[in-house]
């Protein structure tokens, strides 16, 4: 089993070139995966430090009651990441392979059709939200 290269057509050439393409070290590779994964465990860290100090800060202004409701609200968003469905990795993979063919009408549609999809859990999670809102027990005075 072989993999094709892409190819280029040169004038006067009856048979197609193989398109060169400039490769990367391993070395920069190194560096750059090292270097993405400190950034991205820097913001992690960020992200714990400041729910850590506006925990407090949070709870004195919204209440016992309504603090609840702000956890929750938090854990739902944090459990709609899920909802993604790999919708994410999919759309930048295929946007990448029309781009590198010039199909620029297949991006547009896979970029409508994934918008379309993300409208649609929107508004499910939007309706289910509003229906769950019905059936909780809030005090009049933290509404």
């Amino acid at each position: 089993m072989s993999v094709e290269e892409p190819v280029r057509e040169e004038p006067g050439h009856e048979a197609p070139v193989p398109e060169e393409r400039p490769r990367a070290s391993g070395r920069s590779i190194r560096r750059w995966v090292a270097r993405s994964a400190s950034a991205n465990l820097l913001s992690r860290g960020i992200a714990v430090l400041v729910a850590f100090v506006m925990t407090p800060y949070i709870l004195g202004h919204l209440g016992p009651s309504t603090y609840g409701l702000w956890v929750l609200a938090g854990a739902i968003v944090g459990y709609a990441g899920l909802l993604d469905l790999g919708v994410a990795g999919a759309l930048t993979k295929y946007v990448a392979e029309h781009r590198e063919r010039d199909e620029w009408s297949e991006t547009n549609a896979l970029i409508a059709t994934s918008l379309r999809l993300y409208a649609l859990m929107t508004m499910a999670c939007t309706i289910g939200l509003a229906i769950l809102t019905v059936f909780m027990n809030t005090p009049p005075g933290n509404r």
